[in-house]
């Protein structure tokens, strides 16, 4: 989307082409951000939607346009709030999301709301260890170190909710490891755990288990309902801007599906709908 400004002075039919005068900016809200999935920044809008996920239909719930500097995770706790005020007589049990809200600032709101939720985990840094992790952990949640040691239970760090554990040689005066040098800091080797409360990996219904799984594959209802309204509406080749104008058009799109959708249910033939909702005597 290009951002456009337009002069309101007559500086310029006075030979004046460099003036600070006020700009009039045809889209003064539209900002840059990053599009992950195409691997560049954008400048404009970002459009955040709710699908209903049971739906045969993939239907839009709730449709919001944010700025495209906007991260997702912000987006949807903005949008979640106003659907639920928007419909209060609505029951939303499950929250389908991918990597992308994978905090604990989400799983607490859904948590807080009775909203279960079903959040791929954020694997960016999985694996990446400096050092070999720990051998084993014991059944009271204890790492045991490449020497065989109980590490030494250094405190639980409430922002990251994880319990953080030293290596015993250096904090124990009774230790004596014969390979205390794995790590090559003074500080010594330091490792971390998930309390069994932590509600972001040891969730209501559990990662991995079938339900789960069953869950986590209605979220392509999304993935459909955006190829639906950017390829088959042809969303993408809109060429407007406002963000009040991007925001309409992509009402109407949501629009046209619950259309399709009433079509397919209805007992009354398509062709014989125009007359059905202009009988106002029947209506």
């Amino acid at each position: 989307m290009l951002h456009q400004c337009t002069r309101d002075c007559d500086c310029r039919q006075n030979g004046i082409f460099n003036c600070s005068c006020p700009r009039r900016f045809s889209d003064p809200t539209a900002n840059w951000g990053w599009d992950s999935y195409r691997g560049r920044y954008v400048y404009g809008y970002s459009n955040y939607t709710f699908t209903a996920a049971d739906s045969p239909y993939d239907l839009p719930v709730y449709s919001v346009l944010n700025q495209a500097a906007r991260h997702d995770s912000v987006s949807h706790t903005i949008a979640l709030f106003r659907m639920r005020t928007l419909y209060p007589e609505f029951n939303f049990s499950k929250d389908i999301l991918d990597s992308a809200h994978d905090n604990y600032a989400t799983y607490d709101l859904l948590d807080h709301w009775n909203i279960k939720p079903f959040i791929d985990l954020n694997e960016k840094n999985k694996g990446n260890f400096k050092y070999d992790p720990p051998v084993a952990v014991n059944e009271d949640g204890v790492p045991i170190c490449k020497g065989g040691f109980l590490m030494a239970n250094w405190g639980y760090i409430s922002d990251s909710c994880r319990i953080k554990w030293r290596c015993p040689h250096v904090v124990l005066k009774n230790c004596n490891c014969p390979i205390f040098n794995c790590s090559d800091s003074d500080y010594g080797r330091t490792v971390y755990t998930k309390p069994k409360w932590d509600n972001r990996i040891f969730t209501t219904t559990p990662r991995g288990s079938h339900k789960w799984k069953n869950t986590m594959k209605k979220r392509t209802s999304s993935e459909r309902r955006n190829s639906r309204v950017k390829t088959d509406y042809d969303l993408e080749n809109d060429n407007v801007r406002s963000k009040s104008r991007w925001l309409i058009r992509i009402i109407m799109r949501d629009t046209a599906m619950h259309a399709n959708a009433w079509l397919k249910e209805s007992a009354i033939a398509p062709e014989d709908w125009i007359t059905t909702w202009f009988n106002y005597r029947a209506a």
